[in-house]
């Protein structure tokens, strides 16, 4: 049995629009790549990244929130990688790309923080099937009231943070995974 979560993928991504980490705000910037670090730290074996995970929040959050950013970050990450319907893809920390799915996590989090709880379920559909939907939203609320927290707030007035169409159904491999 593979196992269901597998390493990332390296530049240039396979996604159909991918920006670059320049492009966002600040704030944006800590999360993406606290997201790639807490994705390389639950995919890898290197323990390194834990700690590129919580120093990367310190300077907005202190060293003792930014500890509980990280740990949240983490929980959130583990509850996509058990929920998830398909792979999700991610690049490694230095690169300058952002790929689709890294773009749609940080508005699923924008989105989570403004309470737009329609449109950030309609996203986490994205990923998971319905009866996981409810523990990607609790894991993803916890994780903005400790950014909140950091004053990270993510731009809510995006013209990408309007929703689109469901993703099409996948064919659910034996277990899901992160790459």
């Amino acid at each position: 049995m593979p196992d269901p979560i597998a390493s990332q993928t390296s530049p240039p991504a396979q996604t159909s629009s991918p920006t670059t980490l320049d492009q966002l705000t600040r704030e944006e910037r800590v999360v993406a790549l606290a997201l790639r670090h807490a994705m390389q730290g639950i995919c890898g074996s290197d323990s390194a990244c834990w700690l590129h995970l919580w120093t990367g929040f310190a300077p907005d959050c202190g060293v003792a929130a930014a500890r509980k950013a990280a740990g949240a970050l983490a929980a959130f990450i583990r509850q996509l990688a058990t929920h998830a319907t398909r792979q999700i893809s991610y690049h490694q920390p230095l690169c300058p790309c952002l790929g689709e799915d890294e773009q749609t996590l940080l508005r699923l989090i924008a989105l989570t923080q403004q309470r737009d709880w329609r449109n950030a379920s309609a996203l986490a559909r994205h990923y998971v099937q319905e009866d996981g939907i409810g523990d990607i939203i609790a894991a993803t609320s916890r994780l903005t009231v400790v950014l909140s927290g950091c004053q990270l707030e993510l731009p809510a007035t995006r013209a990408d943070h309007a929703v689109r169409t469901a993703a099409p159904a996948y064919a659910l491999p034996e277990k899901a995974t992160l790459h």
